[in-house]
């Protein structure tokens, strides 16, 4: 089974090397091998999980079973357009992105004049330790996609045939885990100004136990420093579709504002 990344940064590079253990052949195409600044560590990152480097998108697809879009947001749609150029019958085109159930089905519409097939896909969890987070798929080519991935050790979901579910479900996943870290941050800045952190988290221990607060809190202010824009942005994404289903999204936009900020070290908070 031939399959290829478009994106290769941090979720592709983890889902390669699980499928290349699998039996697949991965094949992986980034923009920054397009820079010549980025472009042998780009290489080096690639060959790390014994994955093959494309020097253009349009090489990278053109043996591929299955190809799959790690992006970000904002890149997800115009991607899947010029993905449509190299794109054939007998294809699966799938997304991988955080975005909202109107974008995938903006980059379904993209990708259908190429007659490959798409299928919507989400991450439900976080890449850690090894350990990957299960696919949640949806869409009429979902079940085929499930069983093949599930063929190189992948753990797969089938939402439904039905397009929207699996963004749906991510989307709304992302409003609490982010939105939380956003409010968690806020509170620890006040806490280390007022000298309240430890009877912060220690009362926070007592709401919710089994949490080792400290490590917990370390570990998503350093996501949000690291990943904050990305963050941003899907909360954005997770805003617009609170809105299409006329839910107030006030807490989301304000989450999505504190995780750019953290992002850019306007809020500092160890």
């Amino acid at each position: 089974m031939n399959i290829t990344f478009i994106g290769f940064s941090e979720a592709g590079p983890a889902f390669a090397d699980v499928m290349i253990r699998g039996g697949a052949t991965v094949t992986a195409f980034d923009l920054r091998s397009l820079d010549p600044e980025k472009a042998a560590d780009q290489r080096a990152h690639t060959a790390r999980v014994g994955a093959r480097h494309s020097g253009s998108m349009a090489a990278a697809i053109t043996n591929a079973d299955i190809v799959i879009s790690t992006v970000t947001v904002s890149a997800a749609l115009s991607v899947a357009h010029e993905a449509a150029k190299h794109l054939k019958q007998n294809q699966v085109f799938c997304d991988l992105n955080s975005v909202s159930p109107e974008t995938k089905l903006a980059i379904r519409d993209a990708i259908g004049p190429s007659g490959a097939s798409f299928v919507e896909a989400v991450a439900m969890g976080r890449t850690a330790e090894g350990r990957l987070p299960p696919l949640l798929l949806s869409g009429q080519f979902a079940p085929a996609l499930a069983r093949d991935l599930g063929k190189v050790g992948v753990d797969v979901t089938v939402a439904s045939t039905e397009w929207g579910a699996a963004p749906a479900a991510k989307l709304l996943r992302s409003v609490v885990v982010k939105g939380f870290e956003a409010v968690l941050s806020e509170a620890l800045e006040a806490a280390e100004k007022t000298g309240a952190r430890e009877p912060l988290l220690a009362t926070l221990a007592d709401w919710l136990p089994g949490v080792d607060w400290p490590d917990f809190s370390k570990y998503h202010l350093g996501r949000m420093q690291k990943h904050g824009r990305r963050r941003s942005a899907e909360l954005r994404e997770c805003a617009a579709f609170l809105e299409t289903l006329e839910v107030s999204s006030g807490t989301t936009k304000g989450a999505a504002q504190r995780q750019e900020e953290m992002a850019s070290g306007q809020n500092f908070v160890r």
